[in-house]
């Protein structure tokens, strides 16, 4: 999956390290650290402040999804639920179907590895 990704979106993967806190609503969430990966542009001009791209709402939402996912804090979610999407992007993005895919992939290996 993460080849595939970098691969198709030309972007480079920064290893960020996200805590992961206690939700007073759920018995599944306790707190530990997780390591996590995001995708940013390869090229460093679109990585300035003042030029940064917008995230398609594809990958928005899988990066909301591991948040939620992972029960990552509320702050955070609602910092990532306030990131204005790019609206140019073409079908709003791949990054679920990609997602889906490797989901897929790691249940067949499962199942016959």
């Amino acid at each position: 999956g993460r080849d595939a990704m970098l691969a198709t979106n030309n972007s480079t993967f920064d290893p960020i390290s996200a805590a992961k806190y206690t939700s007073s609503n759920s018995k599944e969430c306790d707190t530990l650290v997780v390591s996590a990966f995001t995708l940013r542009a390869a090229q460093t001009e679109f990585r300035r402040k003042e030029r940064d791209i917008k995230p398609s709402r594809s990958y928005l939402n899988v990066l909301l999804r591991g948040a939620r996912e992972y029960c990552l804090d509320g702050a955070y979610v609602r910092k990532l639920e306030r990131i204005q999407i790019d609206p140019n992007v073409i079908g709003g993005g791949i990054s679920e179907l990609l997602l889906e895919v490797a989901e897929r992939q790691e249940s067949i290996n499962k199942f016959f590895g």
